[in-house]
């Protein structure tokens, strides 16, 4: 590789082997099964946005990210620069509303997989060398799955009965 030469890697390709860096921003591409792939008629629109040179590579970076402050970041502008372009074009403003749609709807869309199927935790050593893999189980995180789509059968924190009742039978000899 040359000096100053960027190669783009597709996240989901990586193994990480090594303890990630805690300060990481978490992305889609860290969570989805599938990396989303933009398609022709989308490059089309967002080739289309002309509020700034950049806007187009913060838009794509949004979509293969699921978050606007890595985006950001991957461009090299600050947080409040797509909240200014949103006010000054409004064609940048409606393509930036529906990514920001089906971002939501694809973070849902992890969570859920996640609450259903768990989460895979990494065991490090002392040296940060991958040792172990577990998937851990949070019940919380699928209650409050569940109240977010049945709240009148989940219902949020606040209205349910956390008490639970257990009735001990005791074998008597």
């Amino acid at each position: 590789m040359k000096k100053n030469q960027v190669v783009v890697v597709n996240p989901t390709e990586l193994e990480a082997t090594t303890r990630p860096d805690s300060k990481a921003a978490r992305t889609l591409a860290d969570w989805e099964q599938v990396p989303r792939v933009i398609t022709p008629e989308e490059e089309e629109v967002l080739d289309a946005v002309t509020v700034s040179p950049i806007a187009p590579i913060y838009l794509r970076a949004y979509i293969a990210s699921g978050n606007s402050a890595f985006a950001c970041s991957v461009v090299g502008i600050g947080l409040s620069t797509p909240r200014a372009w949103k006010r000054r074009d409004a064609h940048f403003a409606a393509v930036w509303a529906d990514i920001k749609d089906e971002v939501r709807e694809r973070w849902n869309g992890v969570a859920e997989y996640r609450a259903l199927h768990g989460f895979e935790e990494r065991v490090f050593d002392k040296h940060g060398e991958l040792v172990a893999r577990k998937v851990r189980q949070d019940p919380s995180f699928l209650r409050a799955m569940l109240g977010a789509q049945d709240p009148e059968n989940w219902g949020s924190r606040g209205e349910r009965d956390n008490n639970i009742t257990i009735t001990v039978v005791r074998r008597v000899e």
